[in-house]
């Protein structure tokens, strides 16, 4: 079996918000504080953890995921492991689990999501949501 480095060196904050066994988490602080790495990783560690299972990270505008959760995805995530679908904006994992980069712009798009199979859920810059 290939060992994998993944570079990714938690601060204590982010520790905290790795181990907690809370059915919700919120990670708040300044910008630049670690919060959007933190998620695109819980999302990768779970995902690795858990084969076949499905995490969606939203945001609020297609635009913000593209500047920043997809871009911080596409560095940090080892091509050894996740492959990134361009047009699908997604992450197929090497154990069968997937990671979806979603937006929610306006309030009748919460219904595109209806139905869908969502293991890990997390929302970056939750207070830009309604």
């Amino acid at each position: 079996m290939k060992t994998v480095n993944i570079d990714y060196l938690p601060t204590p904050k982010q520790m905290m918000f790795h181990a907690s066994t809370a059915n919700e988490v919120l990670f708040g602080g300044a910008a630049g504080g670690g919060k959007t790495v933190s998620l695109i990783m819980d999302a990768l560690m779970r995902c690795l953890a858990h084969p076949k299972t499905h995490a969606y990270i939203f945001r609020r505008t297609f635009r913000e995921l593209e500047d920043t959760d997809i871009r911080e995805a596409r560095a940090r995530y080892p091509a050894e492991i996740a492959t990134y679908n361009v047009s699908r904006h997604e992450f197929q994992i090497l154990n069968g689990s997937v990671i979806k980069f979603r937006h929610c712009e306006h309030e009748a798009d919460k219904y595109d999501y209806s139905g869908a199979e969502i293991d890990w859920l997390y929302f970056d810059e939750l207070t830009a949501f309604e």
